[in-house]
């Protein structure tokens, strides 16, 4: 049974299931996935490593003064962290809603 305090979680109630409280996991979930996991220094570190490794993989001809390769570790490098920041952004505004457990 649940505690005495529990029903405003459960405002909507949607074909047997607690909507309300399904959206407040996810969207705990969703704020997890954004700021411990994609915005995770750490986590951004190992991601722009295996992106290294798939670079060192592509074959890398001269195109001016730098090879395919080195073009793509900058990029790697420069672009990485923000696009996990604005990825995790984007999973923790939307994700609830677009898995229909959040009201839109």
């Amino acid at each position: 049974p649940l505690p005495p305090d529990a029903p405003h979680l459960m405002a909507a109630v949607s074909g047997g299931r607690a909507a309300g409280l399904e959206c407040e996991v996810c969207r705990k979930a969703a704020e997890f996935v954004d700021k411990e996991v994609l915005e995770d220094p750490q986590i951004q570190k190992a991601v722009v490593k295996q992106l290294e490794d798939v670079c060192a993989q592509l074959p890398s001809p001269r195109i001016g003064n730098t090879t395919i390769t080195e073009e793509c570790d900058r990029l790697v490098e420069g672009n990485v962290a923000g696009a996990m920041a604005e990825a995790g952004k984007a999973v923790a505004a939307r994700m609830c809603e677009d898995l229909a457990l959040c009201a839109a």
